[in-house]
């Protein structure tokens, strides 16, 4: 079995969190968007995939299985506030569905990163 070092979960955890936040956050009419929309991908999907990954990180990263699980479901949190932040950005609109996509995301993201966690180090 592979073993990851629970450092790098919590590392590639971080860089995670910058990239939804770049992406909640840039204009809809940046190059970003532009390129994200070009992917013809769904929106929801696309929500849904990163906060899976959000979620799955800090349960392989933190030791402690309560703080995992909390810091885990904590990216629901950031997921509402980004809908919330997304008023202030040009050309971006809130939506509701995209919570939901975020929340499923996250709810996954600890189904299925809860059976791995014996398999880190560190």
């Amino acid at each position: 079995m592979v073993k990851i070092h629970r450092g790098f979960a919590l590392f590639l955890w971080s860089a995670a969190i910058c990239v939804v936040l770049i992406g909640s956050l840039s204009p809809s009419d940046s190059a970003l968007m532009r390129t994200v929309d070009g992917l013809d991908i769904n929106n929801k999907i696309l929500h849904f995939s990163a906060y899976v990954c959000l979620a799955i990180l800090p349960v392989l990263g933190i030791r402690k299985r309560n703080k995992a699980l909390m810091a885990a479901a904590s990216m629901v949190l950031l997921g509402l506030l980004m809908e919330f932040a997304q008023n202030l950005v040009p050309g971006r609109t809130p939506e509701v569905a995209d919570e939901v996509a975020n929340i499923l995301g996250v709810a996954s993201g600890i189904a299925i990163a809860f059976p791995f966690r014996r398999t880190l180090t560190g």
